[in-house]
């Protein structure tokens, strides 16, 4: 009986379908061809097979969005144009940016080292994977801001209802205090009127004393 095979992590499935958007994204630069041409005709590495739907994915979203993913990478590739850039660290590029502005359930860190790690095994210089984490990094700052202006925009405006509502309650608190604060001077009127009751007393024994001493 043949050991049953254990299917490959979830990680390890999408590391692998990078890997191979990456090469077959090099492959139409190289072909010029798209790369919805390369996979509807079969035109990939055989001993590949067939791509995952993730590659798939990565693949069909880098063709569809290129426009904005090559803006992105103009914008943060300070004093590198594109044609600057090797063909594979273009591909890569592409391939982690797409993940970051159109995957949402991948963390941008994810993307990012997932990136930096392609490069080191096939980026185009032996500075690729620093080349590449500064980019990918710049882009994940410009897409927190984003994020949080956009947070902080759909934060709704109090109504007037919200505005008297409050107002009410800050007088209610404010009147609460003043009361608090009467009562709480109220008991040391009290202790000094017992103390001067006290006093006449004493002078009251007094005065008896001397009476009976007179006498």
């Amino acid at each position: 009986m043949s050991k049953k095979t254990k299917r490959p992590h979830h990680h390890h499935e999408r590391t692998e379908a990078r890997r191979l958007a990456l090469q077959m994204l090099y492959q139409s630069e190289m072909l010029e061809k798209s790369p919805s041409a390369i996979l509807d005709e079969a035109n990939y590495v055989a001993e590949e097979g067939v791509p995952s739907a993730y590659a798939q994915r990565l693949l069909r979203g880098v063709e569809e969005h290129r426009e904005e993913i090559d803006d992105e990478l103009r914008v943060s590739s300070e004093n590198w144009t594109l044609s600057r850039m090797s063909a594979v660290d273009r591909s890569l590029l592409r391939v982690a940016v797409y993940e970051m502005l159109y995957v949402d359930e991948v963390p941008l860190s994810v993307s990012i080292n997932e990136a930096v790690e392609l490069a080191k095994s096939f980026g185009g210089g032996d500075d690729s994977h620093r080349f590449v984490n500064g980019i990918l990094g710049r882009i994940a700052r410009s897409i927190e801001a984003e994020g949080k202006k956009a947070a902080e925009a759909q934060e709704p405006e109090p109504s007037a209802i919200d505005l008297v509502a409050a107002a009410f309650a800050r007088e209610q608190q404010e009147r609460g205090d003043a009361e608090a604060q009467a009562e709480s001077a109220a008991p040391a009127e009290e202790s000094t009127a017992e103390s001067v009751l006290s006093d006449d007393a004493v002078c009251a024994v007094e005065g008896t004393v001397r009476s009976v001493q007179n006498a």
